[in-house]
């Protein structure tokens, strides 16, 4: 699971041994896909955009700047 570190479930969920990927920011669509982005390319991946498909008509895109 996905959460902020500050989200009040979190303990909770530490408790019951969920495991947890904590985030400083929300983890938005936006937030997301700079985080998936970042993960391909710190692995040597060729990446150049992360798009993260929430609905079929709404998705975020990451492209860092030049």
């Amino acid at each position: 699971m996905i959460l902020q570190q500050g989200d009040p479930f979190v303990a909770i969920f530490q408790q019951h041994g969920e495991p947890l990927l904590l985030m400083d920011e929300h983890p938005t669509a936006e937030n997301l896909a700079k985080l998936i982005f970042e993960f391909a390319a710190s692995r040597g991946f060729p990446v150049v955009e992360c798009q993260l498909w929430e609905s079929p008509q709404s998705w975020a895109t990451y492209r860092p700047s030049p």
